[in-house]
């Protein structure tokens, strides 16, 4: 046993029944009981109810795991309100201010997200069809402006990529060398931000394009990768440093194969 040990007494007058103390570790209770060998089970005959550690508080009991349940009707109810143009976090607020505190409500985001019925790791159709439509605003109202994204079998935006005039004007004076640092998340999807980066003669960041994926899996930076040459006309860098991912070193490999590749310190 890892969570206890059992210390066993034989009892004298007969050898078919024991009985025992058993120390829970590290709560200290002892409940007691006795053996019988024919039937091989145990029986508890004493046990100590008082507590040995502080009883969690009213306030703070809708965090244990024990009370932490979503009802069918939240998840719907969440939902009509995603689709109505919520976001998953303001629907929760609003059942909270309903229930008159998160002490009544009894869940939270992690816990709605943890039952599968809302994905956290693709956008909400709204984010989406918002940030579509701004990039083709931007394409129909800016010369050079050019945008890129991927979907799912689902229909899901998974990853997604632009760069405008002046990131292109950029690389073509500043391309040489590129940073490709993928350090930072978005809060919301947890979505990967990729920018591409250089530097200019004044030693400030100059900015060569950007993307968000979803995963760091191969097929996800080839995918940016290749996007990101089709709109450069395909000029290869010359230096690009990232950092020690084996899915970027395979990347690079396979779409930048002329590229020095370097990692950053």
């Amino acid at each position: 046993m890892t969570l206890f040990d059992i210390y066993v007494e034989e009892n004298v007058a007969s050898k078919q029944v024991d009985s025992f103390e058993k120390i829970l570790n590290p709560t200290g209770s002892k409940p007691k009981g006795e053996r019988n060998d024919k039937n091989r089970t145990w029986t508890v005959t004493k046990h100590k109810t008082e507590y040995n550690h502080p009883i969690c508080s009213p306030n703070k009991g809708h965090l244990l795991p024990s009370h932490q349940k979503v009802l069918e009707y939240n998840i719907q109810y969440i939902k009509q309100l995603s689709d109505s143009g919520f976001s998953v976090a303001d629907a929760i607020r609003l059942l909270e201010k309903q229930a008159e505190g998160p002490l009544y409500r009894g869940y939270g985001l992690r816990d709605v997200y943890k039952l599968g019925e809302i994905t956290k790791k693709s956008l909400e159709g709204r984010d989406a069809y918002a940030l579509i439509n701004i990039f083709k605003r931007r394409f129909e109202n800016e010369t050079r402006f050019c945008y890129d994204f991927e979907i799912d079998p689902h229909g899901s935006l998974v990853s997604f990529f632009w760069h405008d005039a002046q990131m292109l004007d950029g690389y073509n004076f500043f391309g040489d060398l590129v940073v490709f640092d993928t350090t930072y998340q978005t809060k919301k999807y947890d979505m990967i931000c990729a920018p591409f980066i250089g530097m200019n003669y004044h030693s400030k960041n100059a900015m060569f394009g950007c993307g968000f994926l979803l995963n760091e899996k191969i097929d996800s930076f080839i995918w940016l990768f290749r996007t990101f040459l089709k709109f450069i006309s395909n000029k290869h860098p010359i230096i690009i440093m990232t950092d020690q991912a084996f899915s970027m070193a395979a990347t690079i490999q396979e779409v930048l194969p002329e590229t020095h590749h370097t990692l950053c310190c």
